[in-house]
């Protein structure tokens, strides 16, 4: 009962001050300290991996996706970005739709600057990204190049950009 009663009360932001517009304003504080915590705690080896994670979701949300090819169909979209070795995470993006906190680059669609928004901190240093066929494209994988990185993974013949 007293966990229930912690869980109740636990709130992260001041109503009056808050940003209605960011579908996460509830949780953004706790969620920019602990991605800022993630690159703190532990330097990533040379090898990093992207992929997305679905966590279900039974209720009612506005950015809640429908991904049919996962376990849980419907739930909250993530990018997360590991350490390969270890598996620790270095970031997390959750996906909003149309306000999904990422930098735009040119010519490199949504997943391709979720993949730099995510890989910012780490361009110039060596690092190999391994990725399915959702982020990689050879426009991609030139500019991944031209900042030192490296990249790998499976790439759709018809992909476009």
């Amino acid at each position: 009962d007293r966990f229930l009663v912690l869980l109740r009360c636990l709130h992260f932001v001041n109503n009056a001050t808050a940003i209605l517009s960011d579908p996460l304003y509830k949780i953004r504080n706790v969620l920019t300290s602990l991605t800022s915590a993630f690159g703190r705690v532990f330097v990533p080896y040379k090898d990093l991996c992207i992929d997305e994670s679905l966590m279900l979701w039974k209720g009612r949300l506005a950015f809640r996706q429908y991904i049919p090819s996962k376990r849980h169909r419907f739930g909250v979209k993530f990018f997360v970005m590991c350490d390969v070795k270890t598996g620790f995470v270095q970031d997390i993006i959750v996906y909003t739709g149309s306000t999904t906190d990422i930098k735009h680059y040119e010519g490199l669609g949504v997943s391709g600057s979720v993949v730099m928004t995510m890989l910012a901190p780490h361009l110039d240093k060596g690092h190999t990204l391994y990725m399915d066929n959702w982020y990689s494209s050879p426009t991609l994988f030139q500019h991944l190049l031209s900042n030192s990185t490296g990249a790998c993974g499976t790439v759709r013949s018809n992909r476009k950009g």
